[in-house]
C-alpha cells in the first residue's frame, strides 16, 4: 500500500481514503466489443467546416486554395461531411453548414464513432457489477490464469451483462463507452452480415473466460473545482499470486467519478458520511475516526498543498510519508494520513 500511494503521490488531488477489501472472485472476459472514440478526421472536418463558414458558400476549389490542400482531399472530406449532415451543396456546387448540423473539431464534445474493439471486461458475480480494471490484459497472463470455453455459467454471466440497459449498466459499472455485442447462436454467421461489421454478434470462440482471485486496492481522492469538493476513486487490481510468490505490480484501471467505486466494495453501504471531511465545522470530521482518544495528534488540512487532506507531523516522516488510519466507515476502510517532519526548532513530545 506504502509503495502505491508513493507512486501516486502528485498525480492526483488530494488523498482521502483507501479500500482494500479481501480477495475477489471475478471472472475475466476478454471479448470484441463497440467501444466509443472520436474519428481521427474530425480536426480536418473542423477545419473544412469553419472555412465553408468563413467563406460564405464557397465552391470545393475556393476551399482548397484557402486552406493549400489538393482539391482531391477537399471534395473527399465535403462528400464525408454531406454523408453525415455535417454540409450541404446547392446545384451550383457552393457549399453551407445548415444550422443544426453536427460540427466537428478536436474537443471530446465533437461527434463520436463506434468502431469494434477487444476489451477486457471483470464481471464481479456476487453482486454482479463490473469493476474497472486495466482496459487489457496481456494474453500470457490470461493463459496463466486458465482460460475457460464460454460455456454454462460464464455464458450467463456474459448475456447478463449484455442485457443491462443503458441506466443499469452505469449502476454496475458498465462504461457509457462500451456496448457489449451479443453473442451469436452459432459461430457460423448468416449470409451478408461479415464479422467485420462493427456490430456483427460475437461467437463462442472469439471469447476467452478467465477465473481468478483478484486483489484489488481502491483509493480515492478529492479535487477542488469552482467551489465544490469533486471526489474520484480508482482501483488498482492484480490476480492474486500464490502464497510463496511475490506477484505482479498492482495495474490501474480508469478513474471513476463519484464514490460508487468503494461503495461496491463495501458491500454496497452508502458513504455518505464522507462529506464530513470537507465540513467547515471544525471538528465535524472527527467523527469519522475510530479512535477519538488517540487520534488527537492529526488535522485536517483543506487549504494547504500536501497530497492529502489529513495530516500529521512524525519526526521520521522520511522514512514512512503515510499512514492508514482506521475509520468508522468499515474495517476495510482507513483514511489516508499524510505524514511530515515538524518544523525546524519545534520538540516533540
Amino acid at each position: 500500500m506504502e509503495r502505491l500511494l508513493e507512486q501516486v503521490e502528485g498525480t492526483t488531488g488530494r488523498l482521502v481514503m483507501a479500500v482494500a477489501p479481501d480477495p475477489l472472485d471475478v471472472v475475466l472476459y476478454e471479448t470484441p466489443v463497440l467501444g466509443r472514440s472520436q474519428s481521427p478526421q474530425n480536426p480536418l472536418r473542423g477545419f473544412v467546416q469553419e472555412t465553408v463558414l468563413l467563406l460564405e458558400q464557397p465552391t470545393a476549389a475556393e476551399i482548397a486554395a484557402l486552406l493549400h490542400l489538393p482539391s482531391t482531399v477537399v471534395e473527399l472530406v465535403l462528400g464525408n461531411l454531406q454523408q453525415v449532415g455535417g454540409a450541404v451543396s446547392d446545384t451550383a456546387g457552393r457549399w453551407s453548414v445548415p444550422d443544426e448540423a453536427p460540427r466537428f473539431g478536436t474537443g471530446g464534445s465533437d461527434p463520436p464513432i463506434w468502431r469494434r474493439t477487444r476489451r477486457l471486461l471483470c464481471y464481479w458475480p456476487e453482486p454482479q457489477v463490473l469493476l474497472p480494471v486495466l482496459p487489457r490484459m496481456r494474453l500470457r497472463d490470461l493463459v496463466e490464469l486458465g482460460v475457460h470455453k464460454l460455456q454454462g455459467e460464464f455464458a450467463e454471466g456474459y448475456n447478463r451483462i449484455a442485457s443491462w440497459t443503458a441506466a443499469e449498466g452505469l449502476l454496475r459499472g458498465r462504461s457509457e463507452a462500451v456496448r457489449i455485442l451479443p453473442l451469436g447462436v452459432t459461430s457460423v454467421l448468416p449470409p451478408g452480415k461479415s464479422s467485420a461489421m462493427p456490430d456483427a454478434p460475437v461467437s463462442v470462440e472469439e471469447v476467452l473466460v478467465s477465473q481468478c482471485r483478484l486483489d484489488v486496492i481502491a483509493l480515492t481522492w478529492a479535487s477542488y473545482h469552482s467551489g465544490i469538493w469533486e471526489v474520484t476513486s480508482r482501483l488498482w487490481s492484480r490476480p492474486t499470486p500464490a502464497s510463496d510468490a511475490a506477484g505482479e505490480p498492482f495495474a490501474p484501471g480508469e478513474p471513476m467519478l463519484g464514490l460508487s467505486l468503494p461503495e461496491r466494495l463495501l458491500g454496497g453501504s452508502p458513504l455518505d458520511d464522507l462529506g464530513n471531511l470537507f465540513d467547515p465545522r471544525p471538528d465535524v470530521w472527527r467523527n469519522l475516526l475510530d479512535d477519538q482518544d488517540g487520534v488527537a495528534w492529526l488535522r485536517r488540512d483543506l487549504e494547504g498543498d500536501f497530497p492529502a487532506v489529513i495530516v500529521a507531523e512524525q519526526a521520521d516522516a522520511e522514512k514512512r510519508r503515510w499512514q492508514g488510519v482506521s475509520s468508522r466507515i468499515a474495517q476495510e476502510a482507513r483514511l489516508l494520513c499524510y505524514l511530515t517532519p515538524p518544523p525546524a526548532g519545534k520538540v516533540e513530545r
